[in-house]
């Protein structure tokens, strides 16, 4: 759907091509594109010259002597094409206005959605699509847009698509404007304090000016006009960029949908001040991945330790029942886990280590959604997993942190701690890495001291 600035560029070209003209005639080939009686739109207008073309927003409207305007919202696909002659009509036209000089004016919609409307000046002012616009980011002060947001708990990206709020930002550049100023797009619009109210009118001007100044952007099959391509999609750092690193620190960008709008946001960069912001860590065994939950808990972040919770489960009834019926009832001393049994065994059979983890992981995740649950908007957690992926917990995070290290950094360290390295590392070999470097957010090489991990850990946005 063309935006503020596309809308722009088609008005500066309809500017210099057609104003001053006058209408000698028009042909209506829709007229349900016409909001209103087509006959009269068609009478009314007949003899009158364009002397200007204005903007608000995403709406154009044409003024005509007479004091008559007609808007114009091009929705999905609307288009307009200028031609010096008249020619003959194309498939998806929906009006042509001819004007007395031989040239033409086709105003082209494949999708069908776009609206004129005619009214004189006084109806204009009073109840046009552009009456019940908003200001523009250009005009509007942050004082007032603050006042607004905060009688709003709906997400701030769907407060500023409001178009009676604020008129201009539509999905692509209220993602760049979300981007730009670091706010998540998920974040209750009354938590949005004065100072982010300018940030954020702040970086849409400044978008919406550098948008306007490249021609708009040319998104599927959107274009200006014939010759005139938009080109600011080679500036955009959200919009179509899911999956990608994100420009600034490196996580993968993510995708969700905002009142069934596509959302692409940086899950490090913006944060929701609604709920706490969760980090999930993971990695092979000994690739550092403790050190790092460890580190964020010196930092202020509540730390979930997997490890703990999965043993804390082995002595619950029910799934102590399992696993002896897993395992056999020499998996079990009294009421004590004998883990030796269960490792050997799981060391043999794949099988057997699937079904294992189908017993504990769901305990696991359950006690890492209660934690959160209970957390406060403001906390911080990091949920420590070896398994994050299989045990599905990525679905609880805000961004999923891969630690890895060669397997010879790995090996001396579980040595250093008299563990049998080579059993360990052999138990691990199924450790589905290929699978967890695609779902990661952010991917750690802890392939050199403990010094270069954390330099590389203080450059991330936590």
């Amino acid at each position: 759907m063309p935006e503020l600035p596309e809308v722009e560029t088609v008005r500066r070209l309809l500017e210099v091509n057609v104003v001053g003209k006058t209408v000698q005639d028009i042909d209506v080939y829709r007229d349900v594109n016409i909001t209103g009686d087509a006959h009269e739109f068609v009478d009314l207008l007949r003899g009158k010259t364009l002397q200007n073309v204005i903007r608000k927003g995403k709406v154009l409207a044409f003024v005509f002597s007479s004091k008559l305007y007609v808007t114009s919202h091009l929705r999905m696909e609307g288009k307009y094409f200028f031609y010096p002659s008249v020619i003959e009509k194309e498939k998806h036209d929906i009006l042509r206005f001819r004007f007395t000089d031989g040239s033409s004016l086709v105003y082209n919609d494949v999708r069908k959605f776009g609206r004129l409307e005619l009214f004189d000046e006084a109806l204009f002012q009073k109840d046009s699509p552009f009456a019940k616009l908003g200001e523009e980011p250009f005009t509007l002060k942050k004082e007032d847009l603050y006042r607004m947001t905060q009688k709003r708990s709906l997400p701030i990206k769907q407060v500023l698509m409001d178009q009676s709020v604020v008129s201009g930002i539509g999905n692509i550049y209220c993602d760049e404007t979300l981007f730009a100023s670091a706010i998540h797009p998920l974040t209750p619009a009354k938590k949005i304090s004065l100072k982010e109210c300018e940030i954020l009118l702040d970086h849409a001007k400044e978008i919406l000016s550098n948008a306007i100044h490249s021609g708009g952007s040319t998104i599927r099959s959107y274009h200006p006009g014939k010759g005139m391509d938009g080109m600011f999609q080679v500036h955009l750092h959200a919009y179509g960029h899911v999956g990608e690193p994100c420009p600034r620190c490196g996580a993968k960008m993510h995708k969700i949908f905002v009142n069934g709008r596509g959302t692409t946001y940086c899950p490090l960069c913006q944060k929701n001040k609604a709920t706490p912001f969760v980090v999930g860590v993971t990695g092979p065994i000994h690739s550092g991945k403790s050190t790092v939950a460890h580190y964020l808990e010196d930092k202020g972040y509540i730390h979930f330790n997997a490890d703990e919770v999965a043993k804390e489960a082995y002595f619950q009834k029910g799934i102590r029942s399992k696993i002896i019926a897993l395992f056999g009832e020499e998996s079990y001393g009294g009421d004590k886990p004998n883990y030796a049994v269960i490792r050997s065994k799981v060391a043999e059979d794949e099988g057997v280590k699937t079904k294992l983890e189908s017993i504990l992981h769901p305990y696991v995740k359950k006690k890492a959604a209660t934690l959160i649950s209970k957390a406060k908007a403001s906390q911080r957690i990091v949920l420590d997993v070896p398994l994050l992926f299989q045990a599905k917990m990525e679905e609880l995070c805000d961004a999923a942190l891969l630690v890895l290290a060669p397997e010879s950094s790995r090996s001396e360290r579980l040595e250093r701690e008299g563990r049998d390295a080579k059993s360990l590392l052999s138990i691990n070999a199924a450790y589905p890495l290929e699978e967890a470097k695609k779902k990661a957010d952010l991917i750690i090489d802890n392939d050199a001291d403990l010094g270069s991990l954390i330099r590389k850990l203080d450059a991330l946005p936590l």
